[in-house]
């Protein structure tokens, strides 16, 4: 019971913390008024913005771009991602060059984007995609390489085709890494698309941003940062307790 009342109240009473410094900075004016906005005003923008409409339009473009855009690099990992852990002739012909290309920073590929793809829809979606792709690609790969060589052989033993080897085997070998790379993919999902929205949109919290920052509305760019960190939060928690039912087994997860 302390255990549990700790990890509860633990982050809180350091968040509490941080509100309190926020408050403190506002009220002494250590920063000027017009850079730092106080809690209560940034609260009031969240809520003018809940009431006009605003913040569900603009927070609904950006989960539109992030559910296809990580949908596309999730899917385009997992696939790519168990065809070279079954297979080392893939890996040995292209694990080089998808090695080379890890290592570019996501936002690297921004201007390219631009470029073949203009600041429309399409290039927010590629750059989204290419964000989530390689956590997905690599935590597939390693969780197919290293299913346990003593389970195929009862595979075998029982006859299993390579099909259901691969289902009933791999697969669930393979999950609790994969899980781990789709929840690493949402984290920089909601990273790509505001930057993305900044770079260029007419839609969304990056564009919110974009746009209050412009204008010198630092409780709008406050309040988009706040948005940001809590959609976030209860995303990371979701895909958590999914890992937690999932794969069981695996104990608690990070």
């Amino acid at each position: 019971m302390k255990r549990f009342a700790w990890t509860i109240l633990a982050p809180f009473s350091v968040q509490l913390l941080v509100l309190l410094a926020w408050y403190m900075l506002c009220r002494y004016e250590v920063f000027p008024p017009t850079l730092l906005i106080p809690p209560s005003l940034v609260w009031q923008t969240i809520i003018d913005l809940w009431n006009s409409g605003d913040l569900q339009t603009h927070m609904g473009w950006s989960l539109r771009r992030v559910g296809l855009g990580y949908s596309i690099g999730v899917t385009s990992g997992i696939a790519v991602g168990a065809a070279l852990g079954s297979s080392r002739k893939l890996e040995t012909w292209f694990g080089p060059t998808l090695d080379i290309l890890k290592q570019v920073p996501v936002f690297a590929w921004a201007p390219m984007m631009i470029v073949f793809f203009g600041i429309e829809e399409t290039s927010k979606l590629a750059f989204i995609a290419v964000a989530c792709f390689y956590p997905v690609l690599l935590n597939t790969t390693q969780g197919v390489k290293n299913v346990q060589k003593k389970l195929l052989e009862v595979g075998e033993v029982f006859g299993l085709s390579r099909a259901q080897t691969f289902l009933r085997i791999v697969v669930p070998s393979a999950l609790p890494p994969v899980l781990t790379g789709l929840r690493q993919s949402i984290t920089l999902a909601w990273m790509a698309v505001v930057s993305a929205e900044l770079m260029g949109a007419e839609s969304g919290i990056g564009f919110f941003m974009t746009y209050s920052r412009q204008l010198f509305q630092m409780d709008g760019v406050i309040a988009g940062v706040l948005l940001v960190g809590a959609v976030g939060i209860v995303t990371n928690a979701l895909f958590g307790g999914l890992q937690k039912w999932l794969v069981p087994w695996t104990g608690e997860v990070a």
